[in-house]
């Protein structure tokens, strides 16, 4: 059993938050009773699949050991548009999980979440073989296809974290000039 420690103390939650989180959906909530109740809202859309909004409502959308549970670069992308439809103009999608590759053994995992208000917990994260699950480079190189704008991508001790921005798209795009 191997064990591997994230680091969530500095990561902030500001404004409605969608939780896309498959294995790690505690933490979110866990998270949000360390902030103030005026520090952030506290609306929570539960999806089986499919992402149900098609209204770009939400400030940020947080995946917390999720991804490797996704298998092939397509449907990585359709999930990211989806994501991209619910985010307001300048949203954010954060994504933090393990770095690891398709047949990598140990299976089984210890990991300790460091969260707000110095706040640790404990838990147990088992991970199938996946012959289809998608490495660092081709997550981030999915995420710029569909029209996020990567602004931080660390990977650190078995743990990867991304923080992207919609793209601005230009006002005028599809138009042709000629000068």
């Amino acid at each position: 059993m191997a064990r591997v420690t994230i680091n969530l103390r500095d990561f902030e939650l500001k404004g409605n938050i969608l939780d896309i989180s498959a294995k790690g959906s505690f933490i979110i909530p866990e998270m949000i009773e360390t902030y103030r109740k005026d520090k952030i809202d506290k609306e929570f859309l539960e999806c089986e699949d499919e992402i149900a909004c098609t209204a770009s409502v939400y400030n940020s959308a947080v995946a917390i050991l999720s991804f490797n549970s996704i298998m092939g670069k397509k449907r990585l992308e359709k999930i990211l548009i989806d994501i991209k439809k619910s985010l307001i103009k300048d949203g954010k999608l954060v994504i933090c999980d393990l770095n690891i590759g398709a047949f990598s053994l140990p299976n089984v995992y210890t990991i300790m979440l460091k969260l707000p208000g110095e706040k640790i917990m404990k838990m147990k994260y088992t991970l199938g073989i996946n012959p289809f699950r998608l490495k660092f480079k081709d997550i981030v190189e999915s995420i710029e296809n569909v029209g996020f704008q990567v602004v931080k991508k660390i990977v650190d001790k078995g743990v990867y974290y991304i923080e992207c921005e919609k793209a601005q798209e230009a006002e005028n795009e599809g138009n042709v000039s000629v000068t």
